[in-house]
């Protein structure tokens, strides 16, 4: 439960963050995994899809971590 809220508050930061930014779709996938990880509301996925997911938003982290940082340097 704490995972998912953590999660999700990582997620709407990066959604605001990005909005910030200007970028066009960045926020809505970044909004849409956070409601995807809310602790609310589950989302009753297989354990095979939640893996996907799981990889798949970490993988998207990484990639936009770097991608702000080297905003923020200019």
């Amino acid at each position: 439960m704490l995972l998912r809220l953590v999660a999700t508050v990582v997620f709407i930061w990066a959604a605001i963050a990005s909005s910030e930014r200007k970028h066009s779709s960045l926020p809505w996938i970044f909004g849409f995994i956070a409601i995807l990880f809310n602790p609310i509301v589950k989302f009753p996925f297989p354990k095979e899809a939640w893996a996907v997911i799981d990889v798949g938003a970490g993988l998207l982290l990484l990639i936009t971590k770097k991608h702000f940082e080297q905003r923020n340097e200019m």
